[in-house]
C-alpha cells in the first residue's frame, strides 16, 4: 500500500467516526498531552518531560533521549554511534575519567542496572534508573549528568583507546549464527539502502582504527539540543525540576548551520526481495515472508489517525496469532513454530510491513513454505471472521481497562519509557483516560470490513520480501532465489477454503462443585498474613495491598514431586519432562485453543507443575475475573486434560531443537559444565533424541493424576487487594471443594542432585564461526545456610562484578563482562557454588584467568575494597526499600516462613546492617580453603594455543 493510499483510507476512517466522538476535535490536530506532564521547550531546541509519580516513592527516572543512532554514519564511520555511547561513561565536563560511574554507585546506583543507555539506529538513550530522589542535591546531580552527556563528554585519547577493545569482546559476545545471518542478509532486503549497512554494533576495522578526532566530530555534529529530550519521571517537584533544566541546560548554544536530521525512506520494489542465508551454528530453519508498507507519518501519529492505526494493527496481530496457534495445534503441523504480525520492516522507522515468521522441520521447507503460503492467501482472499475479530476486540479493550485499573500503580520507568517513544518514533500521550476513551471509540465505530480491508491491501505481488536462514550442514539444501520465489508463486495459485469458526460452549465449567468450609480462620500472623484452613485439608494464607490496585497473585506448594518415581529408570524421561507434558492437553473439556478462546476480555492465568521434591500451582488474576480464575484453578487441579495430537507435535518440536542444538557453541560448553558441577548426574543432563522419544503420555499423566488425586496438604498463598471475606466465598466454592484423602507426602529431599566436591579441570576445542572463548570456574563446598552467609555471599559477588569491570573489562579490554555470583542451598542443606563466567578471544584465556583467580584470591587476603563494600551495600539497601512495596517479595517471603519454616525478612535488615567487610572476606576464604574447583574452557580451536 503506498502512502497516499494510506493516507485517503485514515481520512475515510476519520470521516466515518468523527460524528460519533463527543470529544471531536480538529482530527489533523496531535492529541493533546496529558496534562499530568509537563513538557516544553527551551530557545536552544532542547524539550523536555516532566511528571510527578510515587511508584515507587523516592525513586525517579532520568532519561536523555536522542533523535541519533548509527543510521546517521557515515561509511567510514560504521560503529561510532555505538563507540560514544560507551565514551558517555569513562568522562565528562563535571565527572572526570569513571567517577560519573563512582558517583552513582556512592548513592546506591548500579552501572548497568541504574545506570544504562542503548544505541539504536534511529535513536541514543541513556538513563539513570530508580534515582534516589530524597536529596535536591542529588537531584541537581542527576540533571548535571544528562546535562554532560547532551554535550560535554570529554573523549579523551587514553580512553578511546582502552573502550576498543571493550567493544570487540561486546561484538564478539554477540557475533552468533542469527546475526551473522541477519548480517549477511539485510544488504539484500534494504537494497542500496543506509539500513541495510547500519547495525550499531559496527565493523571492528572501523572501531579499531578510527581517529580520535573522528569520533569527537561526529559527537559534535549529532549531540545538539534540538535532537535531545530530557526527560524525568518519578518522585521529584516538577517546578523546581523544570527551574533547574531551563538553568542548567541554557548554557547549551543553539546548534548553527546544523546539519540536517535525514530520516532515510525505504523504497518499494516490484519483484521480491530475496536473501538465503546459512551458517553451520544455525540450530533451524526459518523463515520469513513480508509484505511492505508506507508507515504513517510521525505527525500523523500524534493525531487518532495514529490510535486507529493501532487498533487495526493490534487486531491484526491478535486474530493472526490466533490462527497460528490453532494451527500450531492440529495434527502433524507443517511448522514447529509460527508467528505473524503488523510493525516496523525489520530496522526502519520509515517503514512498516505485514511479516510472516515460521520455523520449518528439517528437510521440510517445502512443506512449510506451501502451508504458509496456505494462510497468506487465505487472509488475502477472505480475511477475518465476525467471531475472530469480536474475541480480539474483547482482548483489547480488556488491556486497556486493565492499563485503567492500575494507572495509580503505573510504575515511573513505564511512564518515562511512553516519553521517550513519543520523543523518538512519534505516537501520542493524552493519559490513559482519554486513550481508553478514544480506543473505545474507535473499536465501537470500526466495522470488520475495514479491518479487513486493511490487511488485504497489504497483501499484493509488490513490496514482497523472503528471507530463508538455515544451519549449514551437510544433505541440508536449500532452494536458490529464484527457486524460492517461484515456489511462492505456484502455491499463492492453489485453492484455498475460508476458516471455519465455529466457537460454542464457552462457559467453563458447567455446574458448580460441591462447596466446602473454611473451618478455622487466624489473623493478623507474620506479616500481616490471614490464615484459612479448608474443610478439605488445604490452608490459605492471605496478605492484603494495595500495591496492584487490580491484581491478585497466587503460590501454592504442596510437599512430594517427582523424586518419588527416580526408583524406576524408565521413569526419567517423564519425570524429567512432566511439566512441559501435563500443559499440554488444556483442561476439562477444552483443548488449550479453545481454552484460550473462552477466556478472551479475561484476565486470569493458572497453571499447576511438578519439581523434584514438591508440587505446584500458581495463578494470576483481576478483581474482576476471580469467577473465572478459581474455576480454572479448580479444573487444573481436577480435571487435567490429554490431547494426544497436541503431545505428538510437542514431541515432533522437542526433536527438530535437539537436531542441531550442539551447533550452538553455548550448548557443548553447558553439557560439559553440567557433566563437571553434578558428576554426569542424569537427573540434570541435557534431553537427547532417545529422552524425548522415550517420553510415555500416558504415565506422565498418570504420575500427575496421582499427585493431584490428593492435594490435602498443599498451602496456597494470595497476595494483592482483596480481603479474606472477598475471597472466602471463592475458596469455599473452588478450593474446599477440591476433592482429598489425608495422606501427607514425603519430599525425598535426599534425591536432590548434589554439586560435585572436588576439583575438575575440562578445557577443549570447538571450531568457532568466531574466534572466540568462554569460561566458567564455579567454587564449591559447604557453608552454613543462614540470612547472614547468604547476604555476605551476595555482597561478595556484588564487589567481584565491581572489580573485574575494572581489571578484566576496562584495564585489559579482555570482555565485554564478567558476571560472578554466588548461593547457599538449604536443600542440599549448606552448599555452596560461586561462579563466574565471562567470554574473550582465545589468544586471551590464560591471561585473564589468572587476573580473575588473583582478585579473588586478593579479596581472601585482605578483604574487599572498602569504597566497592560500601556501594554494595547502600544499593542492597536501596533495592530492599523498593522490594517491600512488591507482591511478588511478599509472597516469597510468605512461603519460605509458613511452608518452609525460615525467615530471611524480618531481620533483614539489622543483618545487613551488620555485615563487615571481614564477613564477606571470610566467605571467600572458605570457598577457596576448600579447595573445590570446577573451571570449563572452551576455545575457538582455529586460534586456540
Amino acid at each position: 500500500m503506498n502512502l497516499k493510499r494510506m493516507l485517503s483510507m485514515a481520512v475515510v476512517l476519520l470521516t466515518m467516526l468523527l460524528p460519533r466522538v463527543a470529544f471531536a476535535q480538529d482530527m489533523s490536530q496531535p492529541l493533546p498531552i496529558d496534562p499530568q506532564v509537563r513538557t516544553g521547550k527551551l530557545a536552544n531546541g532542547l524539550t523536555y518531560f516532566i511528571r510527578h509519580n510515587e511508584q515507587p516513592k523516592n525513586r525517579a527516572e532520568f532519561y536523555i533521549a536522542q533523535r541519533v543512532g548509527s543510521i546517521l554514519e557515515e561509511e567510514n564511520q560504521r560503529g561510532l554511534a555505538h563507540f560514544l555511547e560507551h565514551m558517555c561513561f569513562n568522562g565528562t565536563k563535571n565527572f572526570p575519567d569513571k567517577t560519573l560511574i563512582s558517583y552513582l554507585e556512592s548513592n546506591g546506583m548500579r552501572f548497568g542496572y541504574n545506570l544504562n543507555a542503548y544505541t539504536g539506529i534511529d535513536e541514543t538513550v541513556y538513563t539513570l534508573m530508580e534515582a534516589p530522589t530524597e536529596r535536591k542535591g542529588f537531584i541537581d546531580s542527576c540533571l548535571l549528568i544528562l546535562h554532560d552527556w547532551s554535550g560535554f563528554v570529554t573523549l579523551a585519547d587514553q580512553e578511546i583507546d582502552k573502550e576498543r577493545g571493550v567493544i570487540t569482546e561486546e561484538w564478539r559476545s554477540r557475533d552468533n549464527a542469527q546475526m551473522r545471518m541477519l548480517n549477511t542478509a539485510l544488504p539484500k532486503i534494504y537494497p542500496n539502502n543506509r539500513y541495510g549497512v547500519r547495525m550499531p554494533i559496527g565493523l571492528m576495522s572501523v572501531v579499531n582504527g578510527f581517529k580520535y578526532n573522528e569520533l569527537r566530530d561526529y559527537y559534535h555534529k549529532w549531540y545538539r539540543p534540538d535532537l535531545q529530550a530530557i526527560i524525568v519521571v518519578g518522585d521529584v517537584d516538577v517546578d523546581y525540576v523544570e527551574k533547574k533544566i531551563k538553568e542548567m541546560f541554557a548554557d547549551i548554544p543553539a546548534p548553527v548551520n546544523a546539519a540536517e536530521r535525514v530520516y532515510f525512506p525505504v523504497e518499494d520494489n516490484d519483484a521480491p526481495l530475496v536473501a538465503i542465508e546459512k551458517d553451520k551454528e544455525a540450530t533451524s530453519t526459518n523463515l520469513m515472508v513480508m509484505f511492505k508498507t508506507d508507515a504513517m507519518p510521525v505527525e500523523m501519529t500524534r493525531t487518532i489517525a495514529g490510535v486507529m492505526k493501532n487498533y487495526l494493527y493490534g487486531i491484526t496481530n491478535r486474530i493472526i496469532d490466533e490462527r497460528f496457534t490453532d494451527l500450531m495445534h492440529k495434527p502433524n503441523p507443517a511448522f514447529t513454530s509460527a508467528n505473524g504480525y503488523i510493525s516496523n520492516f525489520f530496522l526502519a522507522q520509515t517503514k512498516d510491513a505485514l511479516t510472516f515468521d515460521v520455523t520449518a522441520r528439517e528437510g521440510e521447507l517445502d512443506v512449510a513454505l506451501k502451508a504458509l503460503m496456505a494462510e497468506i492467501e487465505r487472509i488475502r482472499q477472505y480475511g477475518f471472521t465476525q467471531g475472530e475479530y469480536e474475541r480480539a476486540r474483547t482482548g483489547l479493550l480488556k488491556a486497556y481497562e486493565n492499563s485503567y485499573n492500575e494507572r495509580e500503580t503505573r510504575k515511573n520507568s513505564a511512564y518515562a519509557n511512553e516519553y521517550k517513544n513519543y520523543f523518538t518514533t512519534g505516537g501520542y500521550i493524552p493519559g490513559i483516560e482519554m486513550e481508553k476513551a478514544i480506543m473505545e471509540q474507535v473499536a465501537k465505530n470500526i466495522p470488520l470490513d475495514v479491518v479487513n480491508q486493511m490487511v488485504q491491501s497489504l497483501i499484493g505481488d509488490k513490496n514482497m520480501v523472503l528471507m530463508l536462514t538455515a544451519p549449514d550442514k551437510k544433505g541440508l539444501v536449500l532452494p536458490t532465489e529464484a527457486e524460492l520465489v517461484a515456489k511462492v508463486n505456484e502455491y499463492r495459485k492453489l485453492p484455498v477454503e475460508p476458516i471455519k469458526d465455529a466457537v460454542s460452549d464457552m462457559k467453563l465449567m458447567d455446574k458448580a462443585p460441591k462447596a466446602g468450609k473454611v473451618t478455622k480462620r487466624e489473623d493478623n500472623l507474620k506479616f500481616g498474613t490471614t490464615r484459612l484452613t479448608l474443610s478439605n485439608g488445604m490452608v490459605v494464607y492471605l496478605k492484603t495491598t494495595d500495591y496492584k490496585k487490580n491484581q491478585i497473585s497466587l503460590t501454592a506448594v504442596a510437599p512430594g514431586g517427582t523424586n518419588a518415581y527416580l526408583k524406576n529408570a524408565k521413569d526419567l524421561p517423564n519425570i524429567k519432562n512432566l511439566s512441559s507434558v501435563v500443559a499440554l492437553g488444556g483442561v476439562g473439556k477444552f483443548d488449550n485453543p479453545t481454552l484460550s478462546k473462552a477466556l478472551t476480555g479475561r484476565s486470569v492465568s493458572a497453571s499447576g507443575s511438578m519439581g523434584g521434591t514438591r508440587t505446584y500451582f500458581s495463578g494470576i488474576s483481576t478483581l474482576e475475573d476471580m469467577e473465572t480464575f478459581f474455576q480454572l484453578l479448580y479444573l487444573r487441579m481436577t480435571q487435567p486434560r490429554q490431547d494426544a495430537d497436541a503431545f505428538a507435535n510437542w514431541r515432533t518440536n522437542m526433536i527438530e531443537q535437539i537436531k542441531n542444538m550442539e551447533s550452538n557453541p553455548m550448548v557443548p560448553f553447558q553439557d560439559s559444565l553440567t557433566y563437571a558441577l553434578y558428576n554426569n548426574n542424569p537427573l540434570m543432563k541435557r534431553a537427547t533424541i532417545a529422552d524425548i522419544e522415550a517420553v510415555n503420555y500416558d504415565r506422565v499423566m498418570k504420575i500427575w493424576k496421582e499427585r493431584i488425586a490428593d492435594l490435602g496438604d498443599l498451602q496456597l498463598y494470595f497476595i494483592g487487594n482483596v480481603t479474606p471475606e472477598q475471597l472466602i466465598p471463592y475458596l469455599e466454592k473452588y478450593v474446599a471443594s477440591v476433592p482429598t484423602k489425608g495422606r501427607k507426602h514425603n519430599m525425598h529431599k535426599e534425591l536432590v542432585p548434589a554439586v560435585r566436591q572436588g576439583s575438575m579441570h575440562i578445557d577443549f576445542k570447538k571450531e568457532l564461526a568466531t574466534p572466540m572463548a568462554m569460561v566458567m570456574a564455579a567454587y564449591t563446598g559447604k557453608l552454613p545456610y543462614t540470612l547472614h552467609n547468604e547476604l555476605a555471599m551476595e555482597v561478595l559477588g556484588a564487589v567481584m562484578d565491581q572489580v573485574y569491570t575494572a581489571t578484566v573489562r576496562e584495564d585489559e579490554g579482555g570482555t565485554y563482562g564478567v558476571s560472578s555470583g554466588g548461593s547457599i542451598s538449604d536443600n542440599p542443606k549448606g552448599e555452596t557454588v560461586f561462579q563466574i563466567f565471562y567470554q574473550t578471544d582465545p589468544e586471551k584465556v590464560d591471561r585473564l584467568n589468572k587476573i580473575i583467580y588473583a582478585e579473588l584470591e586478593k579479596v581472601a587476603k585482605n578483604g574487599p575494597d572498602k569504597e566497592m563494600f560500601d556501594k554494595t551495600i547502600l544499593n542492597m539497601k536501596k533495592d530492599h526499600a523498593e522490594d517491600l512495596k512488591k507482591n511478588d517479595y511478599w509472597l516469597d517471603h510468605m512461603v519460605d516462613f509458613f511452608f518452609y519454616g525460615r525467615d530471611f525478612q524480618t531481620d533483614y535488615e539489622k543483618t545487613l546492617n551488620s555485615i563487615k567487610p571481614a564477613d564477606v572476606q571470610k566467605i571467600a576464604q572458605e570457598l577457596l580453603k576448600q579447595n573445590n574447583l570446577i573451571e570449563v574452557i572452551i576455545r575457538d580451536a582455529k586460534k586456540a594455543k
